[in-house]
């Protein structure tokens, strides 16, 4: 059985909670510099007012008139809530899984039998217990499958009978939720698809969950027959138990007052290029590559600007003073007088896990122009054998580690060369331990090696 704990109107219950005296107003939430509206609480809904993305000032006066609530976007604080959340729901069952900033899916097993009070008693008390220690109103629907447990949230929010909590636990009651879903109410049925479905004589979610799903496969895709199985109560959705690190990461954000001059322009893309910095650290990532942009707004009457800028490491990091550094020659390229910038943003590509690179103490902070080829070769207390460039597939790679090779010596925290190389291939040897081949062209200096054996 799976649980789905899903927030009602996240952000504007989140502004509820940290100012108790508009908890019974009509609350709207605004994106980035107050553009659009992105969240509005349920009494605002009931009013007719705050649909999601419609630009504010179209509806400034509207909204005033009815008295809602107007707030500003704090992700800072939306964020802090959804982990409190997430570990009040994490108490009531064995695996959680965090599928977005407002809901979760709690995971009993496919076998997993009924608790003792029932699953509608439990549902209860994680919806109580969220509401009493965190002051968030969630709805709780429990199904067989995660598409079912999206189906009855769906319900313990919409369907009249349920209040705040759902359990699709017997046939009736599956048929009886679905037959009043519309078909693109379902998890993964999108609009576009809705009309294909239609065009079927597909209308509501019944009606989907009773076709083949070997036909469906044909006719759309497996992820389509994938629905219609789960519908049925086969278990198809899976999800890692370790969340999958980021390949790109973005900060960008458009200004509230348009910029013109050259160091505020900088200074607000090294504040994204630290931002973003922090959560290359906080997931254990490296960058190899980095996109700089600064535009102004199409709907300017001097004109759309945009320009962008890519710049490539030669050796991946997430030290933000490494990053920052490359924002001083993009703003040759970016910055151009006169220009009323309206937004800028940074992001980073080709993320890959620090574990899995290891950075040799070959010259500290090398240039590109330097940097040619430069393969270590075990030799295993042997002779060096003649080395043919390039070096054979068979070579094998050695990890460096400077904590542990006697070569090492430091000053003033600097690592001294201790030998080096210029023009012609040579070999060093370290009581046979290592050789090294230096390509053409190369200058290095070489410190500590040592052999990591994976075998």
């Amino acid at each position: 059985m799976f649980a789905l704990c899903d927030a009602n109107s996240m952000y504007a219950s989140c502004e509820k909670v940290f100012d108790p005296r508009i908890r019974n107003k009509p609350v709207v939430v605004l994106t980035n510099n107050d553009g659009c509206i992105c969240a509005a609480c349920g009494i605002a809904k009931r009013l007719g007012v705050g649909k999601k993305f419609v630009p504010y000032f179209q509806v400034k006066k509207e909204l005033e008139a009815a008295g809602v609530v107007i707030r500003s976007s704090n992700y800072e604080l939306y964020a802090d809530l959804s982990q409190r959340m997430m570990d009040t729901c994490a108490r009531f069952a064995p695996d959680i899984n965090v599928y977005s900033i407002d809901e979760c899916f709690l995971y009993y097993g496919n076998e997993a039998t009924p608790p003792q009070e029932g699953w509608t008693a439990l549902a209860t008390q994680i919806r109580k217990t969220v509401w009493r220690e965190v002051r968030l109103p969630i709805c709780v629907g429990i199904g067989p499958t995660p598409t079912l447990a999206k189906v009855a949230n769906h319900a313990a929010k919409k369907v009249e009978g349920f209040k705040g909590v759902a359990v699709l636990d017997t046939l009736a009651v599956r048929k009886d939720v679905l037959s009043q879903m519309d078909v693109t109410e379902v998890w993964g049925i999108g609009k576009r698809l809705g009309l294909r479905l239609n065009a079927l004589g597909i209308n509501t979610a019944w009606q989907l969950a009773n076709r083949d799903p070997s036909q469906i496969r044909k006719e759309f895709s497996i992820i389509v027959e994938n629905t219609v199985r789960e519908l049925n109560g086969e278990v198809r959705h899976t999800w890692d138990s370790v969340r999958a690190a980021k390949k790109e990461i973005y900060s960008t954000r458009s200004f509230g007052n348009r910029i013109t001059e050259f160091n505020e322009l900088r200074s607000a893309l090294a504040s994204h290029a630290e931002t973003v910095a922090i959560k290359l650290r906080k997931q254990k990532s490296l960058t190899a590559s980095m996109t700089l942009f600064a535009t102004s707004s199409p709907h300017d009457a001097e004109g759309y600007f945009r320009r962008s800028h890519f710049h490539h490491f030669t050796v991946p990091t997430n030290d933000t003073r490494n990053i920052v550094s490359v924002i001083e020659s993009a703003m040759v390229q970016l910055y151009q007088s006169g220009v009323r910038y309206y937004k800028c943003g940074v992001g980073y590509w080709t993320c890959t896990m620090r574990d899995c690179f290891s950075t040799t103490c070959l010259v500290h902070q090398m240039t590109t122009a330097n940097l040619w080829r430069v393969w270590i070769i075990l030799t295993l207390n042997t002779d060096v054998p003649q080395f043919k460039w390039p070096p054979k597939a068979s070579s094998k790679s050695l990890l460096c580690d400077e904590s542990s090779c006697p070569l090492n010596t430091r000053q003033n925290g600097v690592i001294s060369p201790k030998f080096s190389a210029r023009c012609e291939p040579q070999t060093i040897r370290d009581k046979g331990l290592i050789s090294m081949v230096i390509a053409s062209g190369c200058f290095f200096r070489i410190a500590n090696y040592q052999h990591r054996t994976d075998n």
